[in-house]
This record gives structure tokens, sequence and C-alpha cells, in this order.
């Protein structure tokens, strides 16, 4: 059995707007679609050891949110931990304030 990555609307949001950026910057949907499924497969690897991402601090974040650098691309997920899988609650661009 897999672990279940639930994303919540904020995360879907933010997704969309990373890979309309990526196909506006790029001009290229092969390339939209590759950081698609990096970011898919990343947070499908991060939901198989949930908890190896830090403890992340922020006003606007809740108790027990974690944060965590997605492989390969520019973003990380703010994510908590549901008994079987990970819950992400935002998809974050590393150049944006770290929580």
């Amino acid at each position: 059995m897999s672990a279940r990555v639930e994303l919540t609307p904020q995360a879907e949001e933010d997704l969309a707007d990373y890979l309309a950026y990526v196909l506006e910057q790029s001009r290229d949907v092969r390339v939209m679609d590759r950081q698609s499924l990096r970011v898919l497969e990343a947070l499908a690897r991060l939901a198989t050891l949930p908890r190896i991402g830090r403890r992340a601090r922020g006003a606007d974040l809740r108790p027990g949110t974690r944060a965590f650098p997605l492989r390969d691309t520019p973003l990380q997920a703010l994510y908590e931990v549901p008994d079987d899988g990970i819950r992400v609650l935002q998809l974050r661009h590393s150049r944006r304030d770290a929580p």
C-alpha cells in the first residue's frame, strides 16, 4: 500500500501557478509536463518518509507543519502528517520567505 498525498486547494493553486509560470517562461508544454511530474514524484517520495521535513515556523502556519524542499524543483512543500501519508498545505517557491 502506498502512502497518500493530499493537496489542499491552496497547494493545488500554488502548483497551477508554478506550472503556468514554467509554461510562460519556457513556451514548451513538455517542459511544463516534466516539472509537473517532478513535483508529483517528489511529493510521493516525501509521503513515504513524511517526518524527514523540518518543523516549519511562522505566524501563518499551523502547529505541526513541516517543510521540505522538493528535489529538482525550486519549490518547498509545507505539509502536515496524518496517519496515512501527507497533506500538502502550500507549495512555496524557494525565493519566497522560508517558514
